[in-house]
């Protein structure tokens, strides 16, 4: 069973790589918020797990022949850095799925969410040293369960926002999407759930709990390897949709060497939309907007709006 784990780790990770890479050349091509903040997920969940299981492979191999303080200073620096990266990790899942539900999350929201963590994360430190130095600390305990108990109550609200912030959708398709990845979401993470209870609580050994977490970094890593793409397209279609698909036209935005994020907004510039609405639909700042249509204007020696349409359209 150890060596079978160990496979299935590696192929997981495997996975996780070829996924993480996929997602950050998509992100190239189409520089869409959802796919940063997704990427970096990716990356900072793989290195979660990949030392979670680390430790818990060296709790089952090496660990028995350390002594006690050892083996304690080692585990209260794990758990840490386990409570830092749940705190980063939700940051960059909210931050993935605040565009699907067409809102921005605010400067004043995010101040919060990291004051609120980062308190955490100081009061276990501090409970940490205590507990180390003392070998009692009642507060330790507390501040970890805290910070676990503080990451599925905000991953779960964000799953079923999304579940039904799919109704304001127009698109049956999108409603369709929004409402397998919430499901998809919220069994990945009562699986987590579970099998982090399981195993705290002596209900499953340590051996099974090391073979069970690479099945869900698998599932985890595999499935946008395979719908990352489509999801992309089907989901914002504004901004994964060329200007046009006529063979002129590409030429035509080749030779003037419009990037990608340009293509998006003079798409929407074609479509009539104004500076606000490509502000909200891109999650761009006003002069990042500006910026753009600046640059736009200068590579096509257009002056004005119309100018620009009709030279697309033309």
């Amino acid at each position: 069973m150890e060596h079978f784990a160990l496979t299935l780790t590696i192929l997981a990770f495997g996975i996780g790589m070829i996924s993480t890479t996929y997602a950050i050349l998509l992100y190239k091509k189409y520089p869409i918020p959802y796919l940063k903040a997704h990427y970096i997920l990716y990356i900072l969940l793989n290195i979660a797990i990949f030392f979670g299981l680390l430790f818990n492979y060296m709790q089952f191999n090496v660990m028995k022949s350390l002594s006690e303080n050892v083996v304690r200073i080692f585990t209260r620096v794990y758990h840490f850095e386990v409570s830092l990266m749940i705190g980063i990790i939700i940051y960059f899942f909210v931050s993935m799925i605040f565009p699907l539900l067409k809102r921005e999350w605010t400067k004043r929201g995010k101040i919060l969410f990291i004051c609120y963590f980062g308190v955490l994360i100081l009061s276990q430190a501090v409970c940490s040293v205590f507990n180390i130095l003392i070998g009692e600390a009642p507060l330790y305990f507390f501040s970890v369960i805290i910070i676990y108990i503080s990451f599925h109550l905000i991953s779960y609200s964000m799953v079923f926002k999304l579940y039904l912030q799919r109704k304001s959708y127009k698109s049956p398709i999108q409603r369709k999407i929004l409402k397998r990845l919430s499901i998809f979401m919220f069994f990945v993470f009562t699986a987590v759930l579970l099998i982090n209870t399981f195993q705290l609580t002596d209900l499953i050994s340590l051996a099974v709990y090391i073979l069970l977490l690479p099945i869900i970094v698998f599932i985890i890593n595999l499935v946008p390897l395979v719908r990352l793409r489509s999801f992309i397209k089907e989901m914002f279609p504004q901004e994964t949709s060329p200007v046009s698909s006529n063979m002129f036209m590409n030429r035509l935005l080749k030779k003037y060497k419009i990037a990608p994020r340009e293509q998006q907004i003079i798409q929407l510039i074609c479509n009539g939309k104004s500076n606000k609405e490509i502000e909200d639909m891109l999650f761009l700042s006003s002069h990042t907007v500006k910026e753009y249509i600046y640059r736009i204007y200068k590579k096509t020696g257009v002056k004005n709006r119309v100018q620009l349409a009709n030279f697309f359209r033309e």
